[in-house]
């Protein structure tokens, strides 16, 4: 009876202990399974060592706590390495087909970008009215310097890299929306590249690039607007507050906007290098495009341009190396003929647009384009109307102006026929003065009035015979030089004069341009990687422009032998 007894007390205490490790069990358990509400922890409140992976910078996380995608590659043997870092001479064969289809799809990223306004704009699409402005919403702002680099792909040279940046609110929130722009320059380096900043709206920021040039590269990232404010319509009565060209607003009518321009750089300006490794001259970019160079004519020129329908003079893209540019699709692809332009000149260059047309004029003018290729070469200097424009001032923006300014350049006997040529911009001014679909109105009207039939005239159109028209796409701007050189220029008037407004109406006009079949000179990459940025926000040094002379150049000797 007692050995019973003390068998029983045993049983006891071996349940006790086994009730107790569970209950801590689930105990433990619960402590990470609590709604994530409660667990709200913003960044400056985590210890480090209790910091989550996915949300510290990877140059911060602790070795031993790196995820194995992310540990040195020497560290590494070939068959712990994800396929993704595998060496290309240990890659299976089965992946080389694959690497060309992303290397081809990033490529087509970069070619769709050109015209791709819906999706620069993203969810802000709905959210650019003035009255929309989120001034109260202080605590939902980015941060520049609690953001920080999420993630970084860098591959060797010929390959498209990219890292990523993390957004993160004032109170150190990580956010999960987009609408914020953020400039990242890539200047300093073997080469000087324009990268595209994709949102991606889930508060992350992609940032893509395609470097040919090996070595070690720097790159300036800075916020620039928040809460979707880069891409901002001014206010419905603006452009009747200004002046006849929709300028020279009063001082203040916008209220406080001085937070509007962050101008920030990330991590209050921390330098952030990457290496681009070198290359077999087999690989990447020269493996995956060279096909397409050799003897495949227009067809070939199409799978480059990913089949967008666009008459181009160039594909544009590019990167400057030592002050000289480097198309990634050589010039004379689209242009290999060449005739004695001595013997044969065309009639009349009108440059008709503002000052950057101007400076075109003034290049052109001391180029074989000009003194060579044509008998006469005028220009015409505009801002939102003619910048000598004395009519009446009817407040509102009436863009009958813009049309008949147009169309008294057509009709002038030294632009009829065949043999004259309208190189024409109408950009840099519009993103100041009006709102987008004003400026989309605009354009779909000049694209349509070039090319519109008659009644009267049967299928001709109503610019038939006339001069050949192309459109000088707009140069990159730098908003951020404006109060370098002008130190009390009125923040009112130029609030809207932003990057992201001056893409977008670039991306729309040359969209609308392409649909209508009207060659276009794309300047935007070009200017956006010169490495020595604008003079003032919005002019170039001759050097910048001289590639897109070149190019005209050469598109129309061959015009020539057409006409």
């Amino acid at each position: 009876m007692q050995m019973m007894v003390s068998t029983i007390k045993k049983l006891f205490c071996c349940c006790i202990l086994v009730s107790a490790a569970f209950v801590t069990r689930e105990l433990y358990r619960c402590e990470f399974l609590l709604p994530s509400s409660s667990l709200e922890t913003t960044l400056d409140q985590l210890p480090r060592d209790q910091f989550p992976r996915d949300q510290l910078p990877r140059d911060q996380l602790p070795r031993d706590q790196l995820p194995r995608d992310q540990l040195p590659r020497d560290q590494l043997q070939h068959d712990q390495l994800p396929r993704g870092q595998l060496p290309r001479e240990h890659l299976p064969r089965d992946q080389l087909p694959r690497d060309r289809d992303s290397f081809l799809s990033d490529w087509c990223r970069l070619q769709r970008s050109r015209v791709d306004w819906k999706g620069l704009l993203g969810n802000c699409r709905n959210k650019m009215a003035w009255k929309q402005r989120e001034v109260n919403y202080i605590l939902n702002r980015t941060d520049a310097n609690k953001s920080f680099i999420a993630r970084w792909d860098i591959k060797p040279k010929g390959e498209f890299s990219r890292f990523y940046i993390q957004t993160v609110t004032r109170k150190g929130v990580l956010k999960r929306t987009g609408g914020d722009s953020w400039r990242v320059y890539i200047r300093q380096g073997p080469a000087s590249l324009a990268p595209m900043v994709i949102d991606q709206d889930d508060g992350t920021y992609e940032v893509m690039f395609l470097a040919l040039e090996s070595g070690t590269y720097a790159a300036q990232v800075f916020l620039d607007y928040t809460l979707c404010d880069g891409f901002r319509d001014p206010p419905e009565d603006w452009y009747i507050r200004g002046d006849i060209q929709g300028h020279k607003q009063e001082p203040g009518m916008l209220g406080y906007i001085y937070d509007d321009f962050i101008k920030a750089p990330l991590q209050g300006g921390i330098t952030v290098e990457f290496d681009i490794k070198d290359s077999s001259k087999t690989n990447g970019f020269f493996k995956y495009i060279q096909p397409l160079l050799n003897g495949t004519g227009q067809a070939g020129l199409s799978q480059l341009s990913c089949d967008i329908e666009c008459s181009l003079l160039w594909n544009g893209f590019g990167r400057w190396v030592n002050n000289s540019w480097k198309p990634y699709i050589p010039e004379d692809i689209y242009n290999q003929k060449h005739v004695d332009s001595e013997n044969t000149k065309l009639q009349t260059l009108m440059i008709y647009g503002d000052s950057v047309g101007v400076h075109y004029h003034s290049l052109a003018s001391r180029r074989p384009l000009c003194r060579k290729m044509f008998h006469k070469c005028n220009k015409k200097y505009m801002w939102t109307y003619d910048a000598s424009w004395q009519g009446n001032d009817s407040k509102y923006f009436n863009q009958s102006i813009v049309l008949d300014e147009i169309k008294h350049v057509f009709r002038n006997p030294p632009m009829r026929g065949n043999r004259s040529v309208f190189l024409f911009n109408v950009g840099i001014h519009y993103p100041i003065s009006l709102n987008f679909t004003t400026y989309q109105l605009l354009i779909d009207n000049i694209a349509k009035m070039l090319t519109q039939e008659t009644g009267t005239e049967g299928k001709e159109r109503v610019l038939s015979g006339q001069a050949l028209s192309i459109w000088r796409s707009n140069t990159a701007i730098e908003a951020e030089y404006l109060t370098k050189f002008f130190p009390q220029f009125n923040f009112t008037e130029w609030r809207f004069h932003t990057n992201p407004r001056s893409q977008l109406f670039h991306k729309y006009a040359t969209s609308a341009m392409c649909m209508t079949g009207t060659p276009v000179l794309d300047m935007y990459p070009l200017t956006a990687a010169w490495p020595n940025g604008t003079r003032d926000s919005v002019h170039y040094t001759d050097k910048a422009i001289e590639p897109a002379i070149r190019v005209l150049e050469r598109y129309l000797a061959e015009y020539l032998l057409k006409s």
